[in-house]
């Protein structure tokens, strides 16, 4: 927990995905209060020998805070929890353990969560834009260790930077299992492979992906997504690797540079030490 902004508060949790706690001594004869913050149970406030005590937020990177405040019976109190920093070594071993893809790179989301986030579930600094320059990152005008998220106003967040919500944000086990279980392995690379089939239904030619271009074309998608709008029907964008003009072979996609540069930036984050 970190110092709140008046004698009142006390530090913080982000409220765009948790409600704020407001305390109130009601009991006298109870030791402590538990913050559940993964099923967002409101807190009975307990009272012993005039403190009231907040410890073990489950949730919060699986680690424990403690606080306690000085309240009369009747008196209330706002509470706000903030994160902590997860052991980099403890979580590059659960994101390798959640990425199954048979003959695939097994590293290969240390190298996705280094690009998005530099392994940080929670940060005190975010980013102004896509680029840079790293500001403080602030909620309710206090710098805390909030769950990190995206430069434009947080619509993803933590490790993998997937979607917002509660369970996202403050855990980070939900986190890497939902970007890398569930969107990288079941969503993208499950998209890719159907973009290979269809497009080797439409060009016999055409050989078969790797697995190593199987993965760049889903690590495209999870950067860009998978679909497009054309003449009112939803069809695959053209990833990583698409055909050539004649349908004989795979080339670059021409088109997004951007993407296909992320796509590389991930590859090269697999010799780099310190996203490994």
């Amino acid at each position: 927990m970190t110092d709140g902004s008046s004698a009142n508060e006390e530090a913080i949790c982000h409220s765009a995905f948790l409600p704020i706690f407001v305390l109130r001594v009601n009991q006298l004869n109870s030791s402590q209060v538990q913050l559940n913050l993964e099923t967002e149970l409101t807190p009975t406030s307990l009272r012993r020998e005039g403190f009231v005590t907040v410890s073990n937020c489950p949730a919060l990177s699986r680690s424990q805070h403690s606080s306690r405040w000085h309240l009369e019976l009747g008196e209330t109190k706002k509470v706000y929890v903030d994160g902590t920093s997860v052991p980099l070594s403890t979580v590059k071993t659960q994101m390798k353990a959640d990425y199954s893809f048979p003959g695939g790179t097994p590293n290969l989301p240390l190298g996705m969560a280094c690009r998005e986030s530099r392994f940080r579930q929670f940060s005190t600094t975010t980013l102004k834009s896509s680029q840079g320059p790293t500001i403080p990152l602030l909620l309710w005008g206090i710098n805390a260790c909030w769950p990190n998220q995206s430069y434009d106003g947080g619509s993803h967040i933590g490790i993998t930077q997937v979607p917002s919500s509660m369970d996202n944000g403050f855990d980070w086990l939900n986190n890497t299992y939902q970007g890398v279980t569930v969107t990288l392995v079941q969503d993208k690379i499950g998209s890719a492979q159907r973009y290979e089939t269809q497009k080797r239904n439409q060009y016999p030619a055409l050989p078969a992906l790797t697995t190593a271009q199987t993965e760049n074309n889903a690590l495209f998608f999870y950067l860009r997504g998978q679909y497009r709008r054309v003449n009112g029907q939803t069809i695959f964008k053209d990833p990583y690797y698409m055909p050539n003009n004649a349908g004989t072979g795979w080339i670059l996609n021409p088109n997004d540079p951007g993407a296909t540069g992320y796509v590389n930036q991930i590859r090269a984050n697999l010799s780099d030490p310190n996203c490994q």
